[in-house]
């Protein structure tokens, strides 16, 4: 079973995070099957590819509770 959500990169107390595709019971940062963007919490920067996430959903992949919130906060593209 996939899921998409984050990756944490970085440093100690400075993370950001890269959005992939990976598989549900493996460790996220040992494995992901596809990139997808990235998330940097302090600036509160998200870029996704929206036509990899739009196919992602289409085949019922699941979404993680934290990339939701993020995605819903992101602006959307006219």
């Amino acid at each position: 079973m996939l899921i998409i959500r984050f990756k944490p990169l970085g440093r100690a107390h400075r993370k950001h995070y890269r959005i992939v595709v990976a598989d549900k019971k493996r460790h996220v940062s040992k494995f992901s099957i596809e990139d997808l963007g990235w998330y940097n919490p302090y600036t509160k920067e998200i870029h996704v590819k929206q036509e990899r996430l739009s196919y992602y959903k289409d085949l019922n992949v699941e979404i993680s509770s934290s990339l939701k919130s993020a995605l819903s906060k992101m602006p959307v593209a006219a």
